[in-house]
């Protein structure tokens, strides 16, 4: 079965979807979630998927965009062993893959992957 990508991460010059996608409820939304934790380099990486099941009901029309079916965000937080410096980044992905299809640790592989 050939692997559909998700969308590319959602960039800053596409504002509307991109303030839909960050308006979500992350922290009490029903979604789908795995982690990582890796020390390589002298640093350690902690990075959270989360998936947001867009064609549930509750959802309809929200991201109005034709077969989109989950929302991602990918947050990353990475910690310097040597300075202690700590970094944050999160990234916004659309997907046409149904939760079915694609939990979110197959999502963050195929992101990571891409």
């Amino acid at each position: 079965m050939p692997r559909r990508l998700p969308h590319p991460a959602i960039k800053g010059n596409q504002e509307t979807i991109l303030e839909d996608l960050k308006d979500i409820d992350w922290a009490s939304e029903p979604h789908d979630r795995c982690e990582t934790l890796d020390k390589e380099h002298g640093r350690i990486e902690r990075r959270r998927c989360d998936a947001v099941d867009l064609a549930a009901p509750e959802w309809d029309g929200f991201c109005d965009l034709y077969g989109r079916k989950q929302a991602i965000r990918i947050r990353r937080t990475i910690e310097c062993v040597k300075t202690g410096k700590i970094s944050e980044e999160t990234t916004y992905c659309l997907t046409s893959l149904d939760r079915d299809r694609a939990e979110s640790s197959m999502l963050f592989r195929i992101v990571r992957e891409h």
